[in-house]
């Protein structure tokens, strides 16, 4: 083959230019200390900065789960505390009742206490979190009591996702809680209270312990997984500083911009 002239000249200006590009780069590594210009220089490394930024987002939005589920389950918490409260101040007023200590008037007056802590255990079953009612099942969007105590949720689970694979169910239903049953035991105490012969307060009051052991296994179930979400919290905090640390370092090595 002939070698030409313009052959030549092509060649020179082809290696001249090669020359300049590597100049360019490596002019710019010591001025900007990174070893990488723009992702196409390593697109390997370059993936492993995109990946490092959506590790940290992924990590990010697990957080904002594990919190929101530390604070339905507080609230949950919270509401089965006022039914243990409610539970105790109606045995107390049934001890009373049934051992005779209390004149008729007083039986009255207690009895309409009962009718009011009768109502307040219908509030609570009805407590919201972010206005999504707690004790619905997977109904958040609808009152689970009605005024008379029927239930009108569900039995299903609601779940926070909180890692790979890694989810906490938050809710516990009324119908686990046994609220309409709590309801239904005030409204026979009250009625027991007002002079109804056929209603004996002293087996109420066996009845008020069936129920108030159940709100304490109920607590201690969601106080598990409060402990178990705040263990998961201290991890994702650990975590995102990892990421953070990891996304930073990467972002300036490869000079990619967000």
């Amino acid at each position: 083959m002939r070698i030409t002239n313009s052959m030549m000249i092509n060649n020179m200006l082809r290696d001249m230019s090669a020359n300049l590009n590597r100049l360019d780069k490596y002019q710019s590594q010591l001025a900007t200390g990174r070893r990488i210009r723009v992702p196409s220089d390593d697109p390997v490394g370059a993936s492993r900065s995109l990946r490092a930024r959506s590790d940290l987002a992924r990590n990010q939005q697990y957080a904002k789960n594990v919190d929101d589920a530390i604070s339905w389950l507080d609230m949950t918490e919270s509401s089965l505390a006022e039914l243990n409260s409610v539970l105790q101040r109606a045995k107390e007023i049934t001890v009373q009742g049934a051992n005779g200590a209390l004149a008729d008037e007083d039986k009255q007056k207690v009895a309409q206490e009962i009718g009011q802590l009768k109502q307040h255990v219908l509030q609570v079953g009805n407590n919201k979190y972010a206005d999504r009612y707690i004790f619905a099942g997977t109904k958040t969007t609808t009152a689970p009591f009605a005024s008379n105590g029927t239930y009108n949720g569900n039995d299903g689970a609601i779940e926070y996702s909180v890692g790979p694979a890694n989810r906490i169910q938050v809710n516990i239903t009324g119908e686990e809680v046994e609220i309409k049953g709590i309801y239904e035991l005030l409204g026979t105490i009250q009625e027991g209270l007002e002079g109804d012969d056929t209603v004996d307060l002293s087996a109420q009051l066996g009845e008020i312990e069936i129920k108030l052991d159940n709100v304490l296994e109920q607590r201690a179930a969601i106080g598990a997984r409060s402990n178990r979400a705040e263990l998961v919290k201290n991890r994702l905090a650990d975590d995102d500083i990892t990421f953070s640390g990891l996304f930073e370092m990467r972002k300036y090595i490869y000079g990619i911009k967000y």
